[in-house]
């Protein structure tokens, strides 16, 4: 028994350019995209490194979007947020 693995795999847009996107979006997007990959990765680890210990090999995958490495118009804080989670990887 015990956690052996942790996915992290969603994530929500809310779009906007630079120059007309609010603080209130690109907060929404880091919290939802970067601060709950963070707080899972941060949540597991310990019981990730019993299995470790137990000869499990546990792993964390984090998936985000290519939009991490190819910004799109439009959604500027998005994409930021997408590469902050490629950069935790």
């Amino acid at each position: 028994g015990g956690l052996t693995a942790l996915v992290n795999c969603a994530g929500v847009l809310q779009g906007g350019a630079i120059g007309s996107v609010s603080l209130d979006n690109y907060m929404f997007n880091f919290k939802n995209n970067v601060q709950t990959v963070f707080e899972m990765m941060e949540h597991s680890i310990p019981f990730l490194q019993e299995a470790a210990a137990a000869s499990h090999h546990p792993s964390i995958v984090n998936i985000s979007s290519v939009n991490g490495k190819q910004a799109f118009a439009g959604c500027a804080t998005y994409c930021a947020s997408k590469a902050a989670v490629d950069q935790l990887t």
